[in-house]
């Protein structure tokens, strides 16, 4: 599982060093595919491998016709010796990603995002959980601390 936040920087190849505690979890091939809130997810192949057999299952409506538009524009990407993976540059124009990223753990997958754009999507989160009392209280039985 990958939690955690932490800045990183991009070469100016546009090679990033994964985290050394996602490493050995990720394998020597990822998966690098573009998320809905303009972040790079970042899945172990094999995980994300299940998640295209699984989705091929599903019908042609709208919702899973974008799903599938999306893995199917999904990268493979060798983690190199020195720990590295090149984010191609058509993934990094669609996150914005310059030097600096910010990297996060999320559950079965890792996200690369501009700083920026993170805090924005998360300002939007916490808006939206605001106006869902509910969801709050949920979460408070389940004992998280917010």
């Amino acid at each position: 599982m990958f939690y955690g936040e932490q800045t990183y920087n991009l070469d100016d190849k546009g090679r990033m060093l994964i985290p050394k505690e996602y490493r050995e979890e990720l394998g020597e091939v990822v998966v690098l595919m573009r998320g809905v809130d303009g972040q790079i997810n970042v899945y172990p192949k094999p995980f994300f491998d299940q998640i295209r057999q699984r989705v091929a299952q599903f019908g042609e409506n709208e919702s899973f016709r974008l799903t599938r538009r999306t893995i199917n524009a999904a990268m493979d990407c060798e983690v190199d010796r020195q720990g590295r993976i090149l984010i191609p540059s058509q993934l990094r124009e669609y996150a914005g990603l310059s030097d600096h990223v910010l990297v996060n753990g999320n559950g079965d997958h890792i996200e690369i995002w501009h700083r920026d754009e993170y805090e924005q999507s998360f300002g939007r989160l916490k808006d939206q959980f605001k106006k869902k009392p509910e969801d709050f209280a949920k979460i408070s039985e389940a004992g998280v601390p917010l």
